[in-house]
């Protein structure tokens, strides 16, 4: 009974709270409307606009007022009230949507004012005053409703402590907006760096078109405001007081290196990306291809995207290595978060492998159509370059990243056993099979062909090499990790086995001669 009249109560104040904030929020964008005449709507428009949020303002305060009171007055006597999880799951719930509609009319706000700065509009008429002022109410309402709930949190947590579903709402709130701004912040700090990159490059020589890049306003607008709304999250300020007591908690939980890891991975597969195709274009030219992957030009210029993907990226992959270094070194590795560390390890692992074979197999392909003279090796001259460039370049990237993760928990005695573990193997081990099977079908099916009474083409002969070459580094991957899957099975079954008592008799009926004897007993 009880929970349903909390369910009532959070439902009806969460609803009744945004069609108020909705009214409030919106009515306050009519009268900028009404401030700003030019390309607003006219006079019967405005009248209709203004009374329309004013009913969602006058119906909605009394409804979470009523609803909201009701609740705060049945808290202030029964602390079980206080520390409901309902209670709390309303409480984080209005905070993350405050949290977006300040996000939201912040960057607006922000990305009109700097296109304004940086003459961004290209000689159009733009009311900079009108779309500014046309945010501030979203952006007031937001900002009230966010410090309300956030106080309310922490004087709840103070007042009656914070555990079990209470504080794992709090770890989802905080670190689930501090993820999604710092997937934000990365985004577009990229942007911005690639943006200034090519602007600086085009400048150096002498092809620049504008000063000011289109897209820059914007771009640099989110990252001004995803960097102060990430960091408030990331150290919990959102949460309130007591810091220690939360960090003791956080440091334990499960839903941290989640958080921790999985930006990291994030942050690995975008620095890859970077250093993959700023090797390919860099390659490529060196090996003389005009344009490698499409992309031609002045090779300053476009190295830009590449290398800031790689700078930007690389930088939060130490940052949120560090961030775990310090979570180690705070607490000693819990299950879970053994669990997740493993987790990490070998999805990355695995990608750089997949990477690996691919530039592996990739390059004996070209070398077949080389050595056989395949068709489109013949049509094109400097076919081989490019491929060369882009294969070698994928070398040059899985082969670091995966001897990086896979080498120091490959022969760990610890790791045998391990979910994670198995499922990389198998994972690796399945995906080989395949592609050998694949290869093998290709090869029969020429050979096939050429004892029916076909003959011998040059395109016979290089689909046989590349056939070759696809089985060559799948039997590869095959050989090593059916070694190692062999082994950690071995080590499990001993690890299992029952130990053999030092006097068990052998078949022969001997006891083990490395028994220690026992002196018999003294009679009395």
């Amino acid at each position: 009974m009880i929970a349903v009249r909390r369910l009532y109560l959070y439902l009806v104040a969460f609803v009744g709270l945004h069609v108020a904030a909705w009214g409030a929020a919106e009515l306050g964008r009519a009268l900028v409307d009404a401030l700003y005449p030019l390309g607003a709507v006219g006079g019967a428009g405005l009248r209709r606009s203004v009374a329309l949020n004013a009913a969602w303002l006058l119906v909605g305060v009394p409804v979470w007022l009523l609803h909201w009171g009701l609740a705060a007055r049945t808290s202030r006597r029964d602390p079980r009230e206080r520390a409901a999880t309902l209670r709390r799951l309303y409480l984080y719930a209005v905070m993350a949507v405050a949290i977006v509609a300040i996000a939201a009319s912040g960057q607006n706000a922000l990305e009109a004012a700097l296109r304004a700065l940086l003459d961004e509009s290209r000689g159009a008429v733009v009311n900079t005053g009108r779309q500014i002022a046309s945010q501030l109410p979203w952006l007031v309402v937001g900002a009230i409703l966010w410090l309300y709930h956030r106080g309310v949190a922490a004087s709840d947590r103070v007042a009656v402590g914070e555990a079990g579903g209470g504080a794992t709402l709090r770890r989802w709130y905080v670190y689930g907006v501090a993820f999604v701004a710092l997937m934000y912040l990365l985004r577009d700090a990229t942007r911005v760096a690639r943006l200034a990159w090519e602007t600086l490059a085009s400048a150096a020589t002498g092809t620049l078109v504008t000063a000011t890049p289109f897209g820059f306003a914007g771009a640099a607008a989110t990252t001004l405001l995803a960097l102060p709304i990430w960091l408030t999250h990331r150290r919990l300020v959102a949460a309130g007081p007591p810091r220690d007591a939360l960090e003791a908690q956080d440091v334990r939980s499960t839903l941290r290196p989640v958080y921790l890891f999985l930006a990291l991975a994030v942050a690995v597969e975008r620095t890859l990306e970077g250093a993959w195709q700023l090797l390919y274009y860099t390659l490529g030219r060196v090996l003389g291809v005009e344009r490698p992957g499409g992309v031609g030009g002045n090779l300053l210029v476009a190295m830009g995207a590449p290398a800031t993907l790689a700078l930007v990226y690389g930088a939060a992959w130490l940052f949120q290595r560090h961030e775990i270094a310090r979570q180690r070194a705070a607490q000693d590795a819990l299950p879970g978060q053994v669990a997740v560390r493993r987790l990490y390890v070998y999805l990355v692992a695995l990608l750089a492998l997949a990477v690996l074979a691919a530039g592996a197999g990739g390059l004996l392909w070209t070398l077949a159509d080389l050595a056989t003279a395949a068709p489109r090796a013949v049509g094109s001259p400097d076919w081989w370059r490019e491929q060369t460039s882009l294969y070698v370049s994928l070398l040059l990237v899985g082969l670091p990243v995966w001897a990086r993760h896979w080498g120091p928990v490959a022969a760990r005695h610890e790791e045998v056993g391990s979910l994670a573990r198995r499922i990389y193997l198998y994972v690796a081990l399945g995906a080989a099979v395949l592609a050998l099977l694949g290869a093998g079908v290709a090869a029969a099916r020429e050979l096939l062909l050429l004892v029916l009474g076909e003959s011998a083409t040059a395109g016979a002969i290089t689909n046989l090499a590349r056939a070759l070459a696809v089985a060559a580094v799948s039997g590869l991957v095959i050989f090593y990790h059916q070694r190692v899957l062999r082994r950690d099975v071995g080590q499990a079954q001993r690890r299992a086995a029952p130990p053999v008592p030092t006097n068990a008799p052998t078949p022969f009926g001997w006891r083990n001669r490395d028994a220690v004897s026992q002196p018999p007993l003294a009679r009395s």
